[in-house]
């Protein structure tokens, strides 16, 4: 993730065909209301347009470059079919948690700019993230807790917050913090590495006989083989499909179960804040941004 400003001024051109989303033709109208940060209810203060790549460009930004000098590179990634770009590590970190999480469907980065208009001006945004799961499709930003700290990253993202839900989608801040808490992560990591291997029609019928049986395993039983030698990859990777579950909270332990069962594990949507604004106002006061 770049340090440079994401917004720009309002003579900004993109450099690809223009995939324009209007508002969804079924989403709630959002109240106006007002916002911790500031007052971004104003009424010319709104999404403009989401603007999408062409197909065959996955991008609309290029991620890795030799000539960064910060950290970037790529995440293979089984359920998107290529690898993804990632400019931090926490990105990488999002990546994993989304790779492992069944209810995510697709989720892509640098996906799109988003145009609005804040305080009398035309601006424009790249989200860092596209996420599309079983509840619906969100855009992330990934940040440091320290970078929110910023009355102009505070204001817009409390004016996408309110304002994308007319175009069918969420806005969310997820932190690095959030991102690397463990075990969380750690857990989504070891499905991942463990799970990559795509398995044979002989192998999926050996699993689903063997929980026709039982309706759970344990972490430890698989370690001693009791799928055989090759059951703790075929479970993690059921798991990733979905079609086994484990708590993806809680570590990876000898007592871990894998169950047909789906549990309580949170929606992906969880993963990141629900509202920068609730965030912020939890926070004491002396930690709080300034109110310009």
């Amino acid at each position: 993730m770049a340090k440079h400003t994401k917004s720009g001024a309002h003579n900004f051109a993109p450099a690809f065909q223009l995939n324009r989303v209007s508002r969804a033709a079924n989403a709630p109208e959002v109240p106006a209301r007002a916002h911790f940060f500031g007052n971004t209810d104003a009424p010319h203060d709104r999404v403009l347009d989401i603007v999408f790549p062409p197909a065959g460009t996955v991008r609309a930004r290029k991620v890795v470059s030799r000539s960064k000098s910060r950290g970037s590179g790529k995440y293979p990634s089984r359920k998107m079919g290529r690898s993804l770009h990632w400019e931090s590590p926490h990105e990488q970190h999002a990546f994993s948690l989304l790779e492992a999480h069944p209810d995510v469907l697709t989720y892509r980065e640098q996906p799109a700019v988003i145009a609005f208009m804040m305080k009398g001006k035309r601006h424009i945004h790249y989200p860092d993230l596209e996420i599309v799961h079983r509840g619906g499709k969100e855009f992330w930003e990934v940040k440091p807790i320290a970078e929110l700290a910023d009355s102009e990253v505070l204001a817009r993202s409390a004016l996408l917050e309110r304002d994308l839900p007319r175009f069918g989608y969420f806005y969310r801040i997820a932190t690095a913090e959030d991102l690397a808490v463990q075990p969380r992560l750690g857990t989504a990591q070891k499905l991942v590495r463990q799970g990559t291997r795509e398995m044979t029609l002989v192998e999926r019928e050996h699993a689903r006989r063997f929980f026709d049986q039982r309706s759970r395993v344990s972490w430890g039983e698989l370690l001693d083989g009791v799928m055989g030698p090759s059951g703790l990859q075929h479970a993690c990777r059921l798991v990733l499909e979905g079609k086994l579950f484990v708590e993806q909270d809680f570590g990876l332990t000898r007592d871990t179960f894998i169950s047909r069962e789906k549990g309580t594990s949170a929606p992906p949507s969880a993963i990141a804040k629900e509202s920068v604004e609730r965030f912020f106002s939890e926070l004491p006061f002396f930690m709080r941004p300034s109110q310009e």
